[in-house]
């Protein structure tokens, strides 16, 4: 199922609805490093079949796309995933790549529109969840249209890895500029609109990830509902205890202003997110007092909400944008590997948890 799985769609709707909690002043936060103390492993390179060339790409498995194909008969969606070359294959896995030392990730993203209609996307690359263009001569996002059934390979080749484990992302958003003008336009909250497909790259084969400095806040109980929101209020709650999805927000040319990421944790354990943020879909830096981060680490203590205080410049120049937060669960997972503390690997490689897509008007 491995393969099946490898290039199924990843569905995450973003919930509409009021959130019902209670909530007191949370309290001040620390900053944390993790990483890895251990040796670490160093993964085998691939056993290349007879008669492959190494440096050809390993495309879509084609039982696989047949497999989707009639699943998208009863359930049109969207399907994608990342490939890389024979050589680069870890052993016994889809998700993970070994690359040498001094040497590119060369691969491709497969993405197949099976919905009813057409599609605009925009496409992005992520290394260590930081953004970059998915090839050196390819624009940073890149914008298409997407007709009923068609298929697009997308070049990938990242050059300039350091050696130790990476954690790498094609991100991308469905109609990323539907009902651009209208902050109450139902697109904003209940349409899925971001998807990514994640694989880990070990250089040199090695595991080692890096040390991470986590923003270590405390906070109140956690709710059963949504787990990843904005809003510019510490508490936004309205009559009855719940808040309302934040689709519009105003400021100023090059104006830092104030926002509150809130994180939900359900869970019976700690869980850790890189957080990134996006204007028409380039990448900003989240500042946190005063300081920017690219991204925004924060670790969240088993069932625990909690409200992230941070700012963000807005554009020197007036106008309508785009503005939009992603989450990533576990960042620098190794996702060649299944572990219980990351609660399934197949929720990492194809989840991004993503605030409303929010109209940003700058004066």
């Amino acid at each position: 199922m491995r393969k099946l799985v490898a290039y199924t769609s990843a569905l995450l709707l973003l919930l509409a609805g009021l959130i019902a909690c209670q909530y007191a002043a949370p309290t001040p936060t620390q900053t944390t490093a993790t990483g890895t103390t251990a040796t670490p492993e160093i993964v085998p390179a691939s056993t290349i079949p007879p008669g492959i060339d190494g440096y050809d790409i390993r495309g879509p498995v084609p039982e696989a796309i047949e497999a989707l194909r009639q699943m998208a008969q009863e359930h049109p969606g969207l399907s994608f995933g990342i490939s890389g070359t024979y050589a680069e294959q870890v052993p016994g896995t889809y998700d993970a790549f070994r690359v040498e030392e001094d040497a590119p990730f060369v691969g491709q993203f497969w993405l197949w529109n099976a919905r009813l209609e057409a599609h605009d996307f925009a496409i992005t690359c992520l290394v260590d969840h930081v953004q970059t263009p998915c090839t050196p001569d390819a624009p940073m996002v890149q914008l298409m249209t997407m007709q009923v059934d068609e298929e697009i390979l997308l070049p990938l080749e990242i050059p300039g890895l350091t050696r130790g484990r990476h954690d790498f992302s094609v991100t991308f958003w469905q109609d990323p500029y539907a009902d651009h003008e209208n902050p109450e336009a139902d697109s904003r909250v209940f349409d899925s609109n971001t998807y990514r497909a994640r694989v880990s790259i070990f250089v040199g084969g090695d595991t080692a990830s890096p040390t991470l400095y986590y923003e270590n806040p405390s906070g109140q109980p956690s709710h059963n509902s949504i787990d990843f929101t904005v809003s510019q209020e510490l508490d936004p709650r309205v009559e009855g205890g719940s808040f309302p999805i934040m689709t519009h927000i105003s400021a100023t040319a090059g104006e830092l202003f104030e926002l509150y990421i809130h994180l939900n944790n359900r869970e019976s354990a700690t869980i850790d997110y890189a957080i990134t943020a996006f204007i028409n879909y380039q990448q900003i830096s989240i500042y946190r007092n005063g300081e920017p981060h690219t991204p925004l680490y924060v670790h969240v203590p088993a069932t625990t909400w909690q409200p992230i205080a941070v700012q963000v410049q807005a554009p020197g120049e007036p106008g309508s944008y785009e503005f939009i937060v992603v989450g990533t669960l576990f960042p620098f997972a190794r996702l060649d590997v299944e572990t219980e503390e990351y609660y399934g690997i197949d929720a990492l490689i194809n989840n991004a948890y993503s605030s409303a897509r929010i109209l940003l008007e700058v004066e």
